[in-house]
């Protein structure tokens, strides 16, 4: 059984028996299962969050909006299970929490001292928004339907990203001031918000989908020189776009939560995600997987390769270049140099990057835990980002290709729009699939039924 991995940085957590020098403490019991990482770092947040009113937030801390949380995230139950008005009142009445499972004792607070350093509740609240808001947009798309409910999701999703930057960066934020990582420079702070012109991006684009959704509406599509049936195939790029955006703001969000799940390695995920928001800063997330396999330990580390699934993390994205990356979160595997320690390796590299076998911690008791924390949080919080499976170079090399032809995709839609020529990004399209095409519409067609599945 592993051991919680809590630690007094941000909580100021005990987990020795202190009953006799704190009093003001709120027990809650969960003596019949063993909660997991995920689960105590929710309870814990929840505890917060009813006890303040954040800036950006609607809703006042209250009971019913506890009851709707629990629901919503099918929190476990204590074995003593108070309604949500007594648990409410208690939450708010008490400095500090302790959470009880089968593996002992788990105290937590104070709140009045601690609260502006525990990552906002409101962060899971907007990525898992996001990730449903984005699923009901892809059966609307698949529907064939345009109508207000496809226009409100698409605002909603941008305004739901606003959000999630605004107290990703606000958390960030927070770390850079109390972390051991203390030589942050004004530029990484300045990009501790993962997507900084997510607003002038998603202006552009809500502005295409607003244009052509409009002239749908009122039925001037063909006056304004567009075919109906190939609106969606234009759309599709602009949604797939801002599920990326929503996509690398999630993936901060959830570095950012591992980090609270292992405060042991808080300082070699902090550098994590240093190293994605200054290298890969306004980037479009892609895909994240996870291996479906845990490292074969029972090789040693000096002579462990791919086969032992030594890869526990990928991540594909498109740089602020809009060119197409793979960045791999390897395990210790065989090597003289960084490959002996956790670290990245990224795909392709270009003129003047360092990428190859970057380490992150050479401390490894405890990380495939945190790594196995991360994605369960990643698949409860935002499934449609993840893929669960083991996959190897030519598996890269694949989903490279993919992204490459989705921005052939992308340009034929822009070449669409504006009525320019045609003929180039049409050749390039055919060029990348392999196929022949003899006009524009037949090749956005094809790639709207392509890409329709990745969103």
């Amino acid at each position: 059984m592993k051991n919680k991995r809590f630690k007094q940085i941000a909580f100021n957590y005990s987990d020795k028996d202190i009953e006799g020098e704190v009093h003001d403490y709120f027990k809650l019991k969960f003596e019949d299962r063993e909660l997991t990482d995920y689960e105590f770092l929710l309870w814990v947040k929840l505890f917060y969050s009813m006890k303040r009113k954040e800036g950006t937030s609607i809703q006042e801390p209250s009971s019913e909006l506890l009851e709707a949380i629990r629901q919503e995230y099918q929190l476990p139950e204590p074995t003593t299970n108070p309604s949500n008005p007594e648990l409410f009142e208690m939450m708010r009445a008490h400095e500090w929490i302790k959470l009880q499972d089968n593996t002992g004792k788990y105290l937590f607070g104070p709140f009045s001292e601690t609260y502006l350093k525990v990552p906002s509740f409101s962060i899971n609240r907007f990525q898992r928004s996001l990730n449903i808001t984005i699923g009901k947009l892809r059966d609307l798309i698949g529907n064939g339907d345009i109508n207000e409910e496809l226009l409100d999701k698409t605002k909603w999703i941008t305004d739901c990203i606003r959000g999630l930057n605004h107290f990703v960066s606000q958390a960030y934020l927070e770390l850079f001031t109390h972390s051991k990582v203390a030589n942050a420079t004004e530029n990484d702070k300045k990009e501790s918000c993962p997507y900084s012109t997510h607003i002038r991006v998603c202006k552009d684009i809500l502005e295409i989908i607003y244009i052509l959704s409009e002239a749908y509406k009122h039925n001037e599509l063909t006056s304004r020189g567009y075919e109906p049936e190939m609106v969606f195939p234009v759309l599709l790029p602009k949604y797939i776009e801002l599920k990326g955006i929503s996509g690398f703001s999630c993936l901060s969000s959830l570095v950012l939560d591992a980090m609270f799940f292992t405060f042991d390695y808080q300082e070699a995920l902090l550098t994590m995600m240093l190293f994605l928001h200054l290298n890969f800063h306004n980037s479009l997330l892609w895909a994240i997987e996870f291996a479906a396999s845990p490292v074969n330990i029972g090789v040693p580390t000096g002579e462990r390769g791919q086969k032992e699934h030594t890869t526990q993390m990928k991540i594909y994205l498109f740089d602020s270049k809009d060119r197409p990356r793979v960045i791999r979160i390897d395990m210790p595997h065989k090597g003289d140099g960084g490959e002996k320690y956790l670290h990245f390796n990224v795909t392709p590299t270009f003129q003047g990057e360092k990428y190859d076998h970057l380490v992150l911690t050479k401390d490894l008791d405890q990380v495939q835990f945190t790594l196995d924390s991360l994605k369960e949080a990643a698949l409860r919080e935002c499934p449609n980002l993840i893929v669960v499976q083991d996959s190897g170079s030519a598996d890269d090399e694949a989903m490279l290709h993919e992204m490459h032809r989705f921005l052939a995709y992308e340009d034929m839609t822009t070449r669409y729009i504006v009525k320019e020529e045609q003929e180039e990004v049409l050749t390039d399209y055919c060029k990348i699939t392999g196929k022949q095409f003899g006009s524009l519409n037949a090749a956005l067609e094809h790639a709207c039924q392509t890409f329709y599945e990745r969103f």
